[in-house]
């Protein structure tokens, strides 16, 4: 499994908690700690495909990202296919599929980079870059990267692009400038033979490495301040 760590996805800035999606009007925000219940009724992309163990697992992360022995939160996800494969002049096999996972600390202030009103003043004129990511943040995304390449030491074609998503985290206590931040994304795309390839062994994969690399990095953060500041 190819893992790569890309930095900044977008210079656009979401709201979490958000509305709606713009770009498929189905996609709508739940709060999954709160209505746990709903990880099994609400994911249009994973519905139809819920008799393989590998949504399975993935229903069961959302779950454990959710409840109350993880130090996360999730706020989107997504998955596309399987497909036909529209990139064979680059990838041999036959079906594709790719989607992501959108998580961020429960401890709202480790996602954030402070601002200045100045610094929003002139975002809002077009006149102002991004924020870097906080060293939570930043050690988030190189620990997941150290952490799955690690699981998958073999030569496997499925890739992983790890990336920092700015938020704007509205429930956070406090002024405006001291809401931005970031969240982080894993994004993967997989191609196989046959999609029984593609659900029973490389999305059966791809969601248990997540999932034990989420399980580790929340033992590692500690409760209840974490990564001890």
């Amino acid at each position: 499994m190819q893992v790569h760590l890309d930095g900044i996805s977008d210079q656009s800035i979401r709201t979490q908690p958000w509305k709606d999606a713009v770009q498929d009007p189905r996609g709508k925000y739940y709060h999954f700690r709160e209505h746990p219940e709903l990880i099994r009724q609400v994911l249009e992309d994973f519905k139809p495909h819920e008799s393989h163990e590998c949504v399975q697992r993935f229903y069961e992360m959302l779950e454990w990202i959710n409840g109350p022995d993880s130090n996360f939160e999730s706020s989107d996800c997504r998955l596309t296919g399987p497909l036909p494969n529209q990139q064979k002049e680059k990838f041999r096999w036959d079906i594709a599929a790719a989607g992501r996972l959108m998580v961020f600390f429960r401890h709202l202030p480790y996602n954030v980079t402070p601002v200045t009103a100045e610094w929003i003043t002139e975002r809002e004129q077009g006149n102002a870059g991004l924020y870097e990511p906080n060293q939570f943040i930043s050690w988030l995304g190189e620990s997941s990267k150290d952490i799955l390449s690690h699981l998958s030491r073999q030569t496997w074609w499925p890739i992983i692009q790890l990336h920092y998503f700015p938020t704007f985290f509205q429930e956070l206590p406090g002024l405006e400038p001291e809401k931005f931040g970031y969240q982080m994304v894993y994004e993967f795309h997989s191609w196989s033979d046959t999609e029984e390839q593609m659900f029973d062994f490389d999305l059966l994969v791809i969601f248990q490495s997540f999932f034990e690399t989420l399980k580790e990095l929340s033992a590692s953060i500690g409760n209840p301040r974490p990564l001890g500041n």
